[in-house]
């Protein structure tokens, strides 16, 4: 056993506990390193009292399970920074965020919910991990909205965290056990809120205190943020259908010159699983316009002028004009038709919403709107990373080698078909239906 907290109330308590730990190692054969062992006093305690322990007294704060609650995130910052060092994309890095940073806290969390500055803190690192800087393109609300609403998933620390501290605590507080020493503390400290809430039952036999302690009054500003308050005991005690019930609730985020219906199919399309995470990407920023293009860029104070950099043109450089209205992507639409690219139509993109999210009005099969849109989403790769060559290095990618760049991104996916295809005839004949 590693890392034990042991919470005592005055200095008999801290010496029993110590002669008990003793006695346990003489049975066990185990021995406590009184040498590793802190303690740390809260409240009003004189200089007098505290000499006489065989223990280390700190002033500052503890760690416990690998985890400090400070300011500087309590040594979140240290690992995204690792991560970091990598080139992942926005769908990776929410990843490594959902599978190795917030396990690190749900066990501690759901005993010790952590103060609001380091969740402040924690909020901090992880968007600045997102996008590499301190500049945020979008607002952290969208960024945590569900990928069809618009956002990109991004976890909630203060959501996901409260959601199993409240979850474990109503449980305990309404499990069906008398002896239970948890569940009748929990019970009395909740009993009153949770009777207001029509959860327990009044039972004249069982006391309850009138007012709640710090620990659990947590929970009812919790609940009455995201207004949970009237949800039965089903969703109370089960943290995964409280996060369901407050991303249903989410507003889907709009995109310009569409409707919420419209808007609806773009983020499907959007996020649709069968894209390349950083195509994913991609099409969410111009979705949202967030493109670092010269014209954001200036509009944010981060660049002289919002000119388009290509040769000759002139014009602002916007999301619309990068991708659709510049004669370098103009061109290479022309040219990029139903002969070299089968899966576009006849005549080929008719128009930039089709560019931005899809046939989202054409009636298709499912199989052709997908192939449809992965080769839109290449095209849209290709004109990107040339633009990117000539103004990063300067470098002045031709119409053909432009043309090529965008069959090779549309040729990864044939070859990630045929991959799946082979994996799931080995397997007994399954295959995958992603292009």
């Amino acid at each position: 056993m590693d890392d034990i907290n042991i919470l005592c109330t005055d200095i008999l308590s801290i010496k029993r506990t110590m002669d008990v730990t003793d006695w346990f190692g003489r049975a066990s054969g185990a021995k406590l390193k009184r040498d590793k062992t802190q303690a740390q006093f809260f409240g009003p305690w004189l200089h007098t009292e505290t000499r006489g322990l065989d223990l280390t007294v700190k002033a500052t704060d503890l760690k416990i399970l690998g985890v400090k609650f400070d300011s500087n995130g309590g040594g979140i910052r240290q690992r995204l920074g690792f991560w970091q060092l990598r080139q992942l994309t926005l769908e990776g890095k929410v990843l490594i965020i959902k599978t190795v940073i917030l396990p690190l806290l749900l066990l501690l969390c759901s005993i010790f919910y952590p103060p609001r500055f380091f969740l402040l803190a924690l909020d901090r690192e992880i968007f600045y991990f997102l996008w590499g800087s301190k500049w945020e393109r979008l607002r952290r609300e969208v960024m945590k909205r569900a990928p069809e609403h618009g956002g990109k998933g991004v976890p909630d620390p203060h959501l996901v965290l409260g959601a199993q501290y409240t979850a474990l605590h109503i449980k305990y507080a309404t499990a069906p056990f008398r002896e239970h020493k948890t569940v009748a503390m929990a019970r009395f400290r909740m009993g009153s809120y949770l009777r207001s809430l029509k959860i327990l039952t009044v039972d004249l036999r069982i006391p309850i205190a009138f007012n709640l302690p710090p620990a659990y009054d947590f929970i009812k500003k919790f609940l009455k943020h995201f207004n949970l308050e009237k949800e039965n005991i089903t969703v109370l005690t089960n943290h995964r259908s409280i996060l369901s019930v407050v991303q249903e609730r989410e507003k889907v985020s709009p995109v310009p010159g569409l409707t919420l219906g419209e808007a609806e199919r773009v983020w499907r399309e959007v996020s649709h699983s069968a894209l390349q995470n950083k195509h994913k990407d991609l099409a969410w920023m111009v979705a949202h316009e967030i493109l670092p293009v010269r014209a954001v860029m200036h509009s944010r104070g981060m660049g002289k002028d919002a000119t388009c950099p290509r040769p000759g043109c002139g014009r602002p450089e916007t999301v619309r004009h990068a991708l659709w209205e510049c004669s370098a992507a103009r061109d290479l639409w022309a040219m990029a038709g139903p002969l070299q690219f089968p899966w576009l139509p006849v005549g080929g993109v008719p128009d930039y919403r089709m560019v931005r999210g899809g046939a989202i009005q054409r009636k298709k099969p499912p199989k052709k709107e997908i192939d449809l849109w992965i080769t839109i989403n290449c095209i849209k790769d290709a004109i990107w990373t040339s633009r990117n060559l000539l103004v990063g290095k300067h470098v002045q990618v031709s119409l053909p080698a432009t043309h090529q760049l965008a069959s090779s991104r549309r040729q990864e996916y044939a070859v990630r078909c045929h991959s799946d295809v082979g994996a799931g005839a080995s397997q007994g004949g399954l295959h995958s239906n992603r292009p």
